[in-house]
């Protein structure tokens, strides 16, 4: 394992553990029913950047007991692949939280964002480095 994903994870696992901090506060030090918006914007982003950083680990993990090295050069698909997928579990959060969630909403909306992720998989104009 390089130093760079070293510093990678390194990163992943703090800014995970603030997140969940975040998380835990907002879950237990407001009432939902008098707080403002700043509160639910908290709640959100810190749920997005906990599921996040758990995603990114469970599949950083998987990956490496499937392949013989784990390269550097894998962290950054992985990273985006999870932050997709939370994305898509905090909007139905979201959604269910304003009473607007139902079948016809959410799968739509679960399908174009999977559309956004194998958007990313096939684009043919990369940089390249």
């Amino acid at each position: 394992m390089t130093t760079n994903l070293k510093a990678k994870l390194f990163f992943l696992v703090s800014v995970s553990v603030f997140a969940f901090a975040a998380l835990i506060l907002a879950l237990f030090n407001y009432n939902p029913y008098k707080a403002d918006i700043s509160v639910f914007v908290l709640f959100y982003l810190s749920f997005w950047m906990t599921v996040c950083g758990i995603l990114t680990a469970i599949l950083l993990f998987a990956r490496s007991r499937f392949a013989e090295k784990l390269l550097s050069a894998t962290f950054w698909p992985t990273l985006r692949l999870s932050a997709i997928i939370s994305l898509a579990l905090t909007v139905l959060l979201c959604l269910d939280g304003l009473k607007i969630l139902d079948l016809w909403v959410g799968v739509p909306l679960t399908i174009a964002i999977l559309m956004l992720e194998l958007f990313f998989r096939g684009n043919k104009f990369r940089k390249t480095t």
